[in-house]
């Protein structure tokens, strides 16, 4: 664990000394303890007061599973793969990671004495706000991801990075906001009768009710084509596509 923390094949070389000694993880003078014989459903948070479970293991990605966390003594719980049900926000960061504590403020909420039910209502009313309802709006949901490039290849000529949604990966490499090139760019676009970008977030492809699957893989291409040529960035969908 500590070499793979030193040695990262994306992230490089990290800057600090890392030790182990027994079950402690050592980086720079602070000590980590390394848990790793927990009995299933039943986690040792309250003999570390945690506050907050980073649920990295791609296991508990339902709120079912992921309560288990709040069960056995932690707040709150970030999943960091995407859930397998709804009703759990998906927040990226640099696209809405502001949203939730917008809707705190704005609905004058104390964060410290929110319950799970609560944080869960919280969450399904921020989606239901920037997603189409799908009884009303014909749409492909969510269709491209976030795209990561050496920054130094991104085309500036017609917009600046400041325009853009960026935060670093890596000391080489990049993550961009799709929404926000697709936004920039949703002018240049071709003219598509049937399908067309949905005016609260522009990664969501809506239609008509008369689209077919080549309809819309036509107008994601031509989404793809128009950023390329824009910025130099390659834009990947998000959903596979079943012929």
């Amino acid at each position: 664990l500590a070499h793979l923390l030193k040695y990262d094949s994306i992230h490089g070389k990290f800057p600090h000394q890392v030790s182990y000694n027994g079950n402690n993880l050592i980086v720079a003078d602070q000590k980590i303890t390394v848990i790793n014989n927990y009995k299933k459903n039943n986690y040792p948070w309250n003999n570390f007061s945690i506050d907050l479970v980073i649920e990295s293991t791609g296991k508990c990605l339902t709120k079912k599973l992921a309560y288990n966390h709040i069960l056995s003594g932690a707040k709150r719980v970030i999943l960091t793969a995407p859930p397998k049900e709804k009703g759990i926000k998906t927040v990226v960061l640099g696209v809405n990671d502001n949203e939730i504590d917008n809707y705190i403020k704005k609905n004058n909420l104390n964060a410290s004495k929110l319950s799970l039910s609560d944080t869960s209502k919280i969450i399904i009313n921020i989606r239901n706000s920037i997603l189409p309802d799908p009884n009303s709006i014909p749409n492909a949901g969510s269709f491209f991801k976030n795209p990561t490039i050496r920054e130094e290849y991104i085309n500036t000529n017609q917009f600046s990075l400041d325009e853009l949604i960026i935060w670093k990966r890596n000391s080489n490499n990049v993550k961009v906001g799709a929404a926000r090139l697709i936004q920039l760019i949703k002018d240049d676009l071709n003219n598509h009768n049937k399908v067309s970008i949905y005016s609260e977030h522009a990664l969501i492809l809506i239609s008509n009710g008369k689209a077919s699957q080549k309809d819309i893989l036509n107008f994601a291409n031509n989404i793809k084509e128009v950023v390329m040529k824009t910025f130099n960035i390659s834009l990947d969908i998000e959903p596979t596509v079943i012929n």
